[in-house]
């Protein structure tokens, strides 16, 4: 798989483990730029579902440059 699809697959990882560690809480789930190997259109449907995640999970989102920002 490409760095991209990599990436992805760790942020679902986390998630998944998130809930199953933690049943009856939410944790915050801090991501540091995971979407740096995402070309334009897979880091536009990223942004998206860190949007509809973070109705759920306190996400804490650091990055690098002004183009992955979540508005």
């Amino acid at each position: 798989y490409s760095k991209g699809f990599q990436n992805l697959f760790e942020i679902c990882k986390r998630f998944a483990l998130a809930d199953v560690l933690f049943k009856d809480e939410k944790p915050f789930i801090i991501l540091d730029d995971p979407f740096y190997n995402l070309d334009d259109e897979k880091l536009n449907q990223s942004l998206s579902l860190i949007k509809k995640l973070s109705e759920e999970y306190q996400i804490i989102y650091f990055v690098c440059h002004e183009s992955r920002r979540v508005d």
